[in-house]
């Protein structure tokens, strides 16, 4: 095997402990890391995220992995691919925010609680992530840190942009109805539960 792309992770969205998080989103990596360089695979591509460390547990916990990337850069050729917000086909409402949003409003949730809404994300279709990752899997080999490679439509937007609440703006309505929600300010770290 010539490259692993590691696209595994968890971001947060079902119940779980913080522990539980950070065991799925750092010591696995760490673990393909070593498995990588012991077998002579020769490249690595780590999907990672745009989100600052301090966003939340998820983002944080994805920064933690990544400061182990270096450890390994003089055996294997490593690709740091920091991933906008995804959406699109195949995503459930686990595996991204526009499609856990989108989940709550089909399912008819009166209200949605959301942060303040202010931080802004990249959101990037799922294809166009696909069409990124497959050029970086056939780059020229060579040993050590390439870099980090930037994975989104490069206009992040706000929450409040696209949100509910804001006539005109991508979603307003569904299933012909007003959906509210409710922008407030919230604890980083603070695992949702349902």
């Amino acid at each position: 095997m010539e490259s692993i792309i590691h696209l595994a992770c968890d971001q947060g969205r079902k119940e779980g402990t913080v522990y539980e998080l950070l065991s799925m989103n750092a010591p696995p990596g760490v673990r393909l890391l070593e498995a990588a360089r012991n077998s002579g695979v020769r490249r690595f591509l780590n999907a990672d995220t745009m989100l600052e460390a301090g966003v939340n547990a998820y983002a944080l916990s994805k920064n933690q992995f990544r400061q182990w990337l270096p450890c390994f850069a003089d055996e294997l050729k490593i690709d740091n691919l920091r991933l906008g917000n995804i959406f699109g086909p195949g995503r459930t409402r686990w595996t991204g925010f526009l499609s856990w949003l989108l989940g709550e409003w089909q399912r008819g949730a009166p209200t949605i609680e959301l942060t303040a809404g202010e931080q802004r994300r990249d959101f990037v279709h799922v294809s166009d992530v696909s069409s990124d990752i497959y050029p970086c899997a056939g780059a020229p080999f060579y040993r050590g840190p390439r870099g980090v490679c930037n994975v989104g439509s490069g206009n992040p937007i706000s929450v409040r942009e696209f949100g509910p609440n804001r006539p005109g703006r991508l979603f307003r309505r569904v299933r012909g109805r007003a959906v509210t929600a409710s922008f407030r300010r919230t604890d980083p770290y603070t695992l949702r539960r349902r």
